[in-house]
């Protein structure tokens, strides 16, 4: 059997509408309350932002209408026990970036939660939503409760479990009849127990479902994900899967599976049901199950699908006990494996909105790959003077003279343009942790050269001059020797003018030095983008591999603390973030180092840029211009690593020209006056149309592709050449004009200039004849840089001694006589 696979593509868009303050900022930083002090009752003021600080408790508390609480990452807000004013007549927003507890809730209240990258809602009993509008984004955090009832909603229910993010219920996750939830799960969905749905309700999963049981109810299933039952699917409903099911059981009737992918039953039932398979050539759903199966009456199977028996022969008695139980329908073709023609597809590259039922917007993930040109100068290198992997994938930022102080309260920022993007890195709202403590910009090998896990030893730029991290300041005195932590923000933002989408951004971070635990250091970055992942890690001594786990803590979350990366294990690393899932054009990151009274510390980050587009000049020569020309201009085109460009992955808008030249609005069409004009058709074209009465090479213009997805850039110049003409005059056909002037050294001029037999009255149809059997024409002969500074007009002739070909200079530039070519008229 074949697999098919596919591009895999990150999700940006999501059809359903979840609530998002605009006016709020990142961590709370916008706020008309700030609550620091836990109570009996919160009580919440109408159309004003509550922003959490610190770990609170309260026993109680009192909603209030368009009231929002903020949580920041850090801060907890805890619920024990009552609500107040708790009537469906309310909205009460939740921005949740820390963690926000509560007992056994009942949300009679309209509800906005967005959890954010880090932030966390728990319930540690049962979590009821009984309000008209519930709307729930779990950006890449953590919603965890016992049991989620939906039993009393009058509206729909909509809850997206974005990329990264984790939804858990430890038992139920119940539905009532008449309660129309959208769920679109693209992270990971874990429920206990069972998962029951109503007959309005449409659940989407591109990520993962770990779940014990799951009951259909009437609804409809979109799968372009996994799914693992680890029990028994039950009830009727419509399956829509084109991926992979894992189940144990399949019990009831009432089933109809639109099965382009594969389902796996590992139990010992299956019920009866229809199928739907693909009706393409070769391409096949699948069902798997071990032996005869019985109970099967009909088994009704419609387009293509393939039987596998995982315990025994593949064929109609060795999968159904009764064989008139499988149908097919007219048109069908059923296969029995195995069957090297099949196409199975478990692999799918979209998700598909639940509302709707129609594939997501699909935007092909960055790719990366080694620039161009070093974007700091020079390409850093390891200890050995070697280039370490991925290190031409890498922007520092210089801080040479940059200093982080309680005096020095102004941002320090860096900036810079590669491949038509601007990437921006801001430091501040510095705090020292003491008054006399002091972060430099420093080289990234300042402190502990020795060590191979020191990220120094793998990436510097320029050696000591140029400075990549911030380190504290030596020779500190009078300094106790107690705990501080110094704490920064560092924001990275992506810039292109005229783009109003998100730039892709992807930030490294790292632990500058190495962190030792018996002197008390800690490296921690916070983040509001993705969660932390493994970039590339480094090992010391004799230890070449091992576990991050207990020296640096908090992978894959959005918060990451260097704990010991020096001693023991010998362990370092480097770990990306990026801005997919916070839908902005930056990536904020609290950084806090902790150290001991005059211990050495700092910290590094790093932008990871996309594959650079490399576009290349273009010179299209014809003989003469008598009507549109057409330069393809992506044929010498590539990506960094080599990949072609083509329409469907870049865009070209034009510019350049000579003064009064103008460009359309879209930058598709530029107009030369005097020429003609330039388009951009959309299809790796460009296309010169003169203007009446131009006939000469019209001046090159630049055009610039610019890639769909990072927005990277690089511009080429484009141009029209004319070569010259070579033919026999007399093969051109009209009357023939004989040719009265001549020098022979063959002593054969004729006597009679009327004798149009003679010569060289013979060789008709030129202006000059030239004849000897022992003797050359021999023009001026002049080097290149001669002849570029001749005082040329059109039409004069030199043979070229550098290029070694004979010129013609046609009014804007010479060109070698070397192409035999012509027009017939």
């Amino acid at each position: 059997m074949k697999k098919a696979y596919k591009k895999i593509y990150l999700f940006l868009a999501i059809s359903i509408t979840f609530f998002a303050t605009s006016y709020l900022q990142a961590q709370c930083t916008t706020c008309d309350v700030t609550v620091n002090a836990g109570g009996s009752t919160l009580t919440l003021q109408a159309d004003k932002i509550h922003c959490i600080s610190g770990t609170l408790t309260y026993s109680d508390i009192s909603w209030a209408n368009n009231a929002t609480i903020c949580i920041p990452a850090g801060s907890k807000l805890t619920i024990q026990n009552n609500m107040q004013n708790n009537v469906s007549t309310y909205t009460v927003n939740f921005e949740i970036y820390g963690e926000l507890d509560f007992g056994n809730p009942q949300f009679a209240i309209n509800v906005n939660m967005n959890i954010h990258s880090g932030g966390k809602y728990k319930s540690t009993g049962n979590t009821e939503f009984s309000g008209s509008s519930v709307n729930i984004n779990n950006q890449s955090g953590t919603f965890e409760v016992s049991v989620l009832n939906l039993n009393s909603n009058s509206g729909t229910v909509k809850i997206l479990n974005s990329k990264s993010a984790t939804f858990t219920t430890t038992n139920n996750l119940n539905v009532a009849n008449g309660v129309a939830l959208n769920f679109d799960n693209q992270g990971t969905l874990n429920v206990g127990a069972q998962y029951g749905l109503s007959a309005s309700s449409k659940y989407s999963n591109c990520g993962i479902i770990n779940t014990a049981g799951f009951n259909l109810g009437g609804a409809i299933i979109y799968n372009t994900g996994t799914m693992n039952i680890s029990d028994k699917l039950e009830g009727s409903g419509t399956i829509n899967n084109y991926s992979l099911i894992n189940v144990e059981k399949i019990l009831g009737s009432g089933k109809i599976f639109k099965n382009t992918g594969k389902v796996v039953v590992t139990g010992d039932s299956v019920a009866d049901m229809t199928i739907y398979g693909p009706t393409d050539l070769d391409n096949y759903g699948e069902f798997e199950w071990g032996g005869a199966m019985g109970g099967l009456n009909d088994v009704i199977v419609y387009g293509n699908q393939l039987f596998t028996n995982s315990s025994g022969t593949s064929s109609l008695s060795g999968m159904f006990q009764n064989t008139s139980a499988l149908k097919p329908q007219t048109g069908s073709d059923i296969k029995w494996s195995p069957c090297s023609t099949c196409i199975v597809n478990t692999e799918t590259s979209y998700c598909i909105d639940s509302e709707t039922g129609q594939p997501q917007e699909e935007i092909p993930t960055i790719d990366y790959c080694d620039q161009v040109n070093p974007p700091n100068g020079s390409w850093p290198v390891n200890s050995s003077g070697g280039t370490e992997d991925y290190a031409k994938q890498l922007l520092f930022f210089d801080w040479t003279g940059e200093e982080l102080s309680k005096t020095n309260t102004q941002t320090a920022e860096k900036s810079i343009v590669v491949n038509g993007i601007k990437y921006k890195a801001q430091i501040r709202d510095f705090t020292p942790g003491n008054d006399a403590i002091i972060y430099k910009g420093s080289d990234i090998l300042t402190f502990n050269t020795s060590l191979n896990q020191m990220i120094g030893n793998h990436y510097n730029v320029n050696g000591a001059n140029f400075k990549e991290v911030f380190y504290r300041l030596d020779g500190i005195t009078n300094l106790p020797n107690s705990n501080y932590t110094s704490t920064a923000k560092i924001i990275i933002t992506a810039e292109k003018s005229g783009v109003s989408q998100v730039i892709p951004l992807t930030v490294l971070v790292f632990d500058a030095e190495t962190t030792d635990p018996s002197r008390s250091e800690k490296v921690k970055f916070s983040t509001d983008g993705s969660s932390f992942q493994l970039f590339k890690s480094f090992y010391g001594g004799d230890v070449t591999s091992g576990s991050l786990d207990g020296y640096i803590d908090g992978v894959g979350t959005s918060t990451l603390t260097y704990n010991n990366t020096q001693t023991e294990n010998k362990v370092n690393a480097i770990f990306s973030t990026d801005n997919s899932n916070n839908n902005k054009n930056s990536i904020e990151i609290e950084t806090k180092v902790t150290v001991k009274g005059k211990s050495q510390q700092g910290f590094g980050f790093a932008v990871r840029l996309p594959c650079p587009v490399v576009a290349t000049d273009d010179t299209k020569e014809i003989v003469e211009l008598t009507g549109p020309v057409t330069v393809p201009i992506f044929d010498n085109d590539h990506y960094g690593d080599g990949v072609t460009v083509n329409s469907s992955n870049v865009d070209v808008v034009l510019s350049g020209g000579p003064s009064g030249s103008t460009v359309s609005s879209d930058g598709k069409t530029l107009t030369v006056p005097g020429e003609g004009t330039w388009t951009y058709d959309g299809n790796g074209n460009l296309i010169f149309t003169p203007e009446t009465g131009f006939t000469k090479a019209p001046t090159p213009i630049n055009y610039t592709i610019i890639d769909k997805v990072s927005f990277v850039e690089s511009t080429a110049k484009v141009s029209i050449t004319l070569g010259y003409c070579y033919k026999n005059p007399m093969i051109v056909s009209g009357s023939k004009i004989p040719t009265k002037h001549g020098i022979t050294s063959l002593s054969r001029a004729a006597k009679d200039n009327e004798d149009s037999s003679g010569w060289p009255l013979a060789r008709q149809s030129g202006w000059m004849v030239l004849e000897s059997t022992t003797k050359g024409f021999v023009p001026n002969r002049l080097t290149a840089d001669a002849i570029s500074k001749l005082d040329a007009v059109e039409g004069m002739m030199v043979y070229d001694t550098t290029n070694h070909c004979l010129k013609i200079y046609d009014g804007t530039k010479w060109g070698c006589l070397s192409t035999p070519t012509c027009p017939n008229n």
